[in-house]
């Protein structure tokens, strides 16, 4: 196994690894973690939106990490005896379908613990509390849930009994992020070294032509060789702050795959929607041939996450038209519903996270109008009913806090003009 890693290793640092001992790599950075500038021709001004300045509405977020996502974390899911567990009990009554992974261990949520609390300690305060929560979670899934073949055992008990072996490509996808995240804040070259063997063994699993599963979540067989948009979102959040740390080509092209897929294949321009399910010949599937709401927006702003890292102002103009145009078609799920029904009556609020998110990545590098009031119109319906956020979640409402404060400051800091990204 030494042997093995120092090979890895020494063909690894050749590549150009980022340094580390300043600041990690913040999604909306460039590809030398720097954040881009002040745009000189244009003097629009966005200092607030709706009713509440940029400042405003950075406090409330920041009070919102704080207070309630991190109390909540800190009084009810952490297992310093096995590691980070899902505190299911509260939500069962409103959403049920949770109910029987209470207590159990899924690399779908350890992936995205790893990752949560990684990214907390490297960009909120290097709490040195964060960065052992992260610890635990990684030792807890070295020593338990490893697969010989690069991937993870997808459940097991809070002792660490394997009851899943079969891997969760989603897992597979936080896991490896996770641990990116977590050497930007060790130097950790042996959790960097595993998160590549996992985003080599994903890659190799889902461009095989037998491909048929997506994850232990759902056993039920694909047709072979099926595209699924939600897989090309997911592995390019992976890839993107990898390819930063890495300077690994390989990753970069893995990273232009997933792209391409969403961008060319599961995006139909003529009616203005993503579709989540391809065939092998990426043309729709079956029953499956369907709007991709959620899945659709949160893939235009990975995608322009993608473009800030590479410069690609062509790209990223094209994922905030295909976002804005799969946004006007999903808003339709949330207008007619009753506000102040019971929570279980209520659709999920994920989506609403990654909506916002998308808006505001718009904002910051547009100043275009019709993003500030969709981001606004969003913010207000949402924060009607704040109880609805999945704190549970360990990746959509704390992501959605982290790059949402990042973003303000980046826009308090130019003094809200727009950033010089699109400028010529």
């Amino acid at each position: 196994m030494l042997k093995r890693r120092q090979f890895f290793l020494s063909t690894l640092l050749p590549l150009g690894l980022a340094p580390l001992g300043g600041a990690a790599w913040a999604m909306g950075e460039d590809r030398e973690g720097q954040d881009y500038g002040i745009a000189k021709l244009s003097r629009t001004v966005v200092d607030r939106i709706g009713e509440h300045t940029l400042q405003e509405l950075r406090d409330l977020h920041q009070r919102e990490l704080d207070v309630d996502y991190l109390g909540y974390w800190e009084k009810h899911g952490i297992d310093w005896e096995h590691g980070v567990v899902m505190p299911y009990r509260e939500l069962i009554k409103g959403m049920p379908y949770l109910a029987k992974h209470y207590y159990l261990k899924q690399m779908y949520f350890q992936g995205r613990a790893l990752w949560t609390f990684s990214y907390l300690y490297n960009h909120f305060g290097k709490n040195e509390r964060h960065l052992a929560i992260a610890k635990h979670t990684k030792d807890f899934i070295y020593k338990y849930a490893r697969n010989p073949d690069g991937t993870w055992a997808s459940e097991l008990t809070p002792e660490g009994k394997v009851l899943q072996p079969v891997s969760d490509i989603d897992g597979d996808f936080y896991v490896a992020l996770g641990l990116t995240e977590y050497y930007q804040a060790t130097g950790d070259k042996e959790a960097l070294e595993t998160a590549l063997n996992t985003v080599y063994a994903v890659n190799k699993k889902i461009l095989a032509p037998d491909f048929m599963f997506y994850g232990a979540w759902d056993a039920r067989p694909c047709e072979p060789g099926t595209k699924i948009l939600g897989v090309w979102l997911h592995f390019l959040n992976t890839l993107i702050p990898m390819a930063y740390v890495t300077r690994d080509e390989r990753v970069e092209r893995i990273a232009e795959v997933c792209v391409r897929n969403i961008v060319e294949h599961h995006w139909r321009h003529e009616e203005g929607r993503f579709v989540e399910m391809l065939d092998a010949n990426f043309q729709p599937l079956g029953k499956e041939h369907h709007d991709s709401n959620w899945h659709g927006v949160q893939s235009a702003w990975m995608v322009m996450s993608q473009a800030l890292r590479t410069g690609d102002r062509n790209l990223f103009l094209d994922a905030m038209t295909m976002g804005r145009r799969q946004l006007l078609r999903a808003w339709s799920e949330f207008e007619k519903i009753d506000i102040n029904a019971p929570l279980e009556d209520l659709p999920r609020w994920g989506p609403l996270e990654d909506y916002m998110l998308f808006c505001l990545l718009s904002i910051e590098h547009s100043h275009a109008p019709w993003a500030i009031y969709w981001w606004d119109k969003v913010f207000r319906f949402a924060y009607q009913r704040p109880d609805r956020f999945e704190q549970y979640d360990l990746l959509h409402q704390p992501r959605r806090l982290f790059f949402t404060i990042q973003i303000l400051d980046r826009m308090i800091a130019r003094q809200g003009r727009v950033s010089d990204f699109l400028e010529v």
